[in-house]
């Protein structure tokens, strides 16, 4: 169904673990400055990070999840090449990773079952 949820992302604010339910196959990650008010808009509380500083896919063919990063971000403690403008660098998303974007923020991702 359109509303399936296709993974979720976790993190802590303040004491609080703050869900993000995945339902689209192209998501970004921004922060409190990004203005857009879209579903595919994952906003975390942070003045940081930049507009799309983590992109996030799903492919239906291959069944996998990929992420780009446009901002300082580390996957699983290992540093992402960025992209920049059209020159992406999409790479794997394993299953219960987390994704820490300029060293302050740490997202974990979790597929649907």
């Amino acid at each position: 169904s359109d509303n399936a949820v296709m993974a979720t992302l976790t993190y802590t604010y303040q004491g609080q673990r703050i869900h993000y339910m995945m339902k689209d196959e192209c998501i970004s990650i921004s922060g409190r400055k990004d203005k857009r008010n879209q579903r595919m808009v994952f906003k975390v509380e942070n003045d940081n990070l930049v507009n799309d500083h983590v992109q996030i896919k799903y492919d239906r063919t291959d069944n996998e999840f990929y992420l780009c990063a446009f901002g300082e971000t580390k996957l699983n403690q290992r540093s992402l090449e960025l992209s920049k403008g059209g020159d992406v660098k999409w790479c794997k998303l394993a299953n219960n990773s987390s994704i820490f974007m300029n060293d302050e923020i740490k997202v974990v991702f979790t597929k649907s079952k």
